[in-house]
């Protein structure tokens, strides 16, 4: 989540207060709706639709995530391996070799993929 700039307003609290009888309360808003589970064995309801984490391997000093998903919707089933890479900037560019190492692993699975219907997002 992160502050939305230029949303500033003051808040009168309730109460005595001595020194602050105000306080500054800015909107707060989500930067990525949290559509994928976070933890392993955790499963997201979007009505029809359930995203399942089945297994989560860190790589990259923990900041790539690659998760393994079951997603359901009535009774058919897909799994998914979604890679988000947590530590990208948001404004400029990471570091060439980290992208690089990120390269090769998604290679790896792409390679690894090739005769699995399983698709692979990438989530920067």
């Amino acid at each position: 989540m992160h502050k939305l700039k230029g949303k500033e307003t003051a808040v009168q609290l309730a109460g005595n207060h001595l020194k602050h009888d105000y306080i500054n309360a800015n909107e707060i808003r989500f930067s990525c709706y949290p559509y994928i589970p976070k933890n392993k064995r955790e499963t997201l309801d979007f009505n029809q639709i359930k995203v399942k984490v089945i297994n989560i391997e860190y790589y990259l000093n923990n900041q790539l995530e690659i998760r393994r998903l079951l997603i359901q919707k009535d009774r058919e089933q897909y799994n998914v391996i979604h890679f988000f890479f947590t530590n990208w900037p948001r404004s400029g560019s990471i570091d060439c070799r980290t992208l690089i190492d990120l390269n090769e692993i998604i290679d790896h699975y792409d390679q690894e993929s090739i005769n699995s219907p399983s698709p692979i997002i990438v989530h920067c």
